[in-house]
């Protein structure tokens, strides 16, 4: 069962990860992948969300245009056992640094 619920963070990118899916029966399987290291404002216990070559942001990701920036992410969360065991990035809006860094 598909959940088509979108999840709302504030916070920014720290790093990324480059992972290769080998999940089999995946839609994702041979296709590389990032695991994004976060900081997020209102969720700090979550460090890390997963961005697919179908998000909207795939090649900004891949260039690395997220640094020192602060964004509003949209994300879908993967839900196992009634539990949200991953966010997955779909798109994402630049918003204005607040206070000094």
């Amino acid at each position: 069962m598909e959940n088509n619920k979108l999840y709302e963070f504030i916070g920014k990118i720290k790093g990324k990860e480059s992972k290769k899916v080998y999940r089999k029966g995946s839609k994702y399987e041979g296709n590389v992948y990032h695991r994004l290291q976060v900081e997020l404002e209102n969720n700090p216990k979550w460090k890390e969300i997963l961005v697919f070559q179908d998000s909207k942001v795939w090649s900004d990701i891949q260039e690395a245009n997220y640094h020192g920036k602060r964004y509003l992410f949209f994300c879908s969360p993967k839900v196992s056992n009634y539990q949200i065991v991953s966010y997955q990035l779909v798109d994402w809006k630049e918003l204005q640094n607040h206070g000094s860094n």
